[in-house]
């Protein structure tokens, strides 16, 4: 995703894209801006953004790392654009477009798309219903060993 960035954001000119997890603080164009990892940065981040998007890179961990994400921006309100992948269906089954915006395809312009109809979505009574389901199912433990397991079966190759 961050390699064809700049072209998404050449596509959505009025929106700004924020990248946690810089080793430095760095604004890349106008509408994109890296900054560093903490908690702190992270919490404001996601405090003030309306979508979440995933992964920078398709590795096998960044595949694992997408289902924390998710969760991650579900518990803030934060509507997910993902791929779809085996990881997001296995912890949200039945209600992953329900809950997610899904990319379909990984060009720019098929992550403008999701993104543009992420906008248009709000996290209502029936999508906060849905959350908390997923919630109830995928306690921290249980999704740790989700990870474990399956990265240890495929030794973190790609």
């Amino acid at each position: 995703m961050e390699s064809i960035l700049p072209a998404v954001a050449a596509l959505l000119p009025d929106l700004e894209f924020l990248i946690v997890g810089s080793p430095i603080d760095v604004d890349l164009t106008g509408s994109i801006r890296r900054q560093q990892w903490t908690a702190s940065v992270e919490e404001h981040a996601l405090r003030r953004c309306w979508s979440g998007l995933m992964p920078l890179e398709a590795t096998v961990w960044n595949k694992r790392k997408a289902g924390y994400k998710v969760l991650e921006y579900l518990r803030h309100g934060v509507i997910p654009v993902v791929e779809d992948s085996p990881i997001i269906r296995t912890l949200l089954g039945e209600r992953t477009e329900q809950l997610c915006e899904l990319v379909r395809g990984g060009s720019a312009s098929a992550w403008a798309e999701a993104i543009e109809r992420s906008l248009t979505r709000s996290p209502d009574g029936a999508w906060l219903e849905a959350r908390e389901k997923v919630f109830a199912t995928w306690d921290s433990g249980t999704f740790a060993r989700l990870i474990l397991d399956k990265n240890c079966r495929e030794g973190l190759r790609e």
